[in-house]
């Protein structure tokens, strides 16, 4: 691609940000669909001044953002709209331009950013493309933060009908219930200790439900790859199916010790690559055909080895 004085800018904000894949699946998808835009890095160091780099930003005329970890939810403030789901949710990672024209009330309208939630509907594709059909499963969510929350409203707008938090301390995970009941009217939402994985899913399976289990905490990720959140084999005996949304390692103990029980699992990159094809739908209406999303899932592996 040949950067010019058209060219369009993204980016990422957040700290640390050097890490990130977003460029890679951004600029790639920039290049392969012919968009004459470049996707870049803006750390925000100081937490003091996430408002005066949306701010920022805006008047520099970056076009859209993507928005990591620490600033999902302490960005909202700041926005001009915010997507239904992802005001339920509280947290963002897609930031849309909206100039005067676009808003409701002409001349009025407060032009700035609208902030999204694509990590929940990332998750959705990525079970989707594992043959999962929400609606007919009961779902153990491990965890109870920011990816636990996506994970649980997808649940919820995908009507899954049986859920139970699991978490180290109830506390959080009553939290999370509670919105989810307020939310989903038709949805069971139960909390339990991560001491009772097992006893869940014996529970759900003697109740002859098809379950689901979907790990949403960083235990396991690298460098500490030998960790899991639940250590007793007999808890995968009595899951169907699980969903790792880390990425690093390729295989997870959790991962690992589901397939050796001989149940299905796929690991978060499928959830980082659909969160990051949405956003650049959002930004510029254009989807990426078969292969070039299956360069892009290539490439993220070849650049995580």
């Amino acid at each position: 691609m040949e950067i010019n004085g058209k060219t369009a800018v993204y980016g990422l904000i957040g700290n640390p940000v050097g890490h990130s894949f977003s460029p890679l699946i951004h600029n790639t998808l920039a290049k392969g669909l012919g968009r004459n835009m470049v996707y870049e890095t803006f750390p925000v160091t100081d937490p003091e001044r996430i408002g005066d780099a949306v701010k920022g930003a805006f008047a520099l005329g970056i076009q859209g953002m993507n928005v990591t970890v620490p600033y999902k939810s302490a960005v909202i403030p700041y926005l001009v709209e915010i997507d239904p789901v992802a005001k339920a949710i509280g947290a963002v990672n897609t930031l849309v331009r909206m100039e005067p024209e676009e808003g409701p009330d002409g001349e009025n309208f407060s032009c700035g950013y609208k902030g999204y939630n694509t990590d929940y509907m990332g998750l959705k594709q990525a079970l989707t493309e594992m043959g999962i059909e929400l609606s007919e499963m009961a779902v153990i969510l491990i965890g109870a933060g920011g990816a636990a929350r996506a994970a649980g409203f997808m649940c919820g707008d995908a009507g899954v009908r049986k859920l139970c938090i699991l978490n180290r301390t109830k506390e959080r995970a009553e939290l999370l219930a509670g919105d989810l009941r307020k939310k989903f009217s038709k949805m069971t939402a139960d909390v339990r200790t991560l001491a009772q994985a097992t006893q869940v899913a014996q529970e759900f399976k003697e109740a002859g439900e098809k379950v689901l289990a979907i790990q949403c905490t960083n235990v396991g990720l690298a460098p500490k790859t030998d960790e899991v959140p639940v250590e007793d084999p007999s808890f995968y005996e009595n899951v169907d199916a699980v969903y790792d949304c880390i990425y690093n390692p390729e295989e997870t103990r959790f991962l690992s010790m589901a397939k050796a029980a001989g149940k299905p699992g796929r690991n978060g990159m499928d959830m980082l690559l659909w969160q990051g094809i949405l956003s650049f739908s959002f930004w510029t209406g254009q989807k990426p055909d078969h292969e070039l999303t299956e360069k892009i899932r290539k490439d993220l592996y070849e650049f995580l080895a």
